[in-house]
């Protein structure tokens, strides 16, 4: 047991090293940055949560939750739930989804209709227009090149569907400059 909690750590350790992952950001263009070198992200396509839902989102967490959601209005719905499957690689996930599939495996979010979505370059906040369908694509540095397998699929998305496709950072809470955004760290693991 103690030796593969031992090899847990030294794999944990050189992946995070492999990544070249930092602990914190000073700033938000050096965040910006850091995503565009190393995960070819565009850095005025990358948004966060704003806290003038961090209230709401306290309150009543979102229902379900996935690296890629799907969002109409007070509706929301997951890419495993569109697909009805897990375990599938997300090309695969993704090439499942139809807009029948999406509008019919949404359910009722008590949250989604006022969650507030704000650019990290620019500062504008977005909210969809009324029954336009928007696939949110949650990102964080810590997952590494691994994680980024949803946001280099995005494009067949917007192509195939026509749906707009937004990329939502999750790493607020190692941005120093980036003051109204959840300050919550992420767990990768349970140990």
């Amino acid at each position: 047991m103690l030796l593969k909690k031992i090899l847990s750590l030294i794999v944990l350790l050189i992946g995070i090293t492999a990544f070249g992952q930092k602990d914190n950001f000073t700033t938000t263009k050096e965040y910006l940055e850091y995503s565009r070198k190393n995960f070819h992200i565009p850095e005025d396509e990358i948004y966060y949560v704003s806290t003038f839902s961090s209230d709401t989102l306290n309150d009543r967490p979102l229902e379900k939750f996935s690296l890629l959601m799907f969002f109409k209005n007070d509706k929301i719905t997951t890419i495993e739930d569109v697909s009805m499957n897990s375990a599938c690689p997300a090309p695969r996930l993704i090439k499942k989804a139809t807009l029948n599939a999406i509008e019919s495996s949404m359910v009722v979010s008590k949250t989604a209709g006022s969650i507030v979505f704000k650019n990290m370059k620019t500062g504008e906040l977005f909210k969809p227009d009324k029954d336009e369908l928007i696939a949110v694509l949650f990102y964080s540095y810590k997952f590494g090149s691994s994680g980024q397998q949803y946001i280099k699929e995005r494009k067949k998305l917007s192509e195939n569907l026509g749906i707009k496709t937004i990329i939502i950072s999750i790493d607020g809470a190692y941005i120093k400059d980036l003051t109204d955004t959840p300050k919550n760290e992420i767990e990768l693991s349970k140990g």
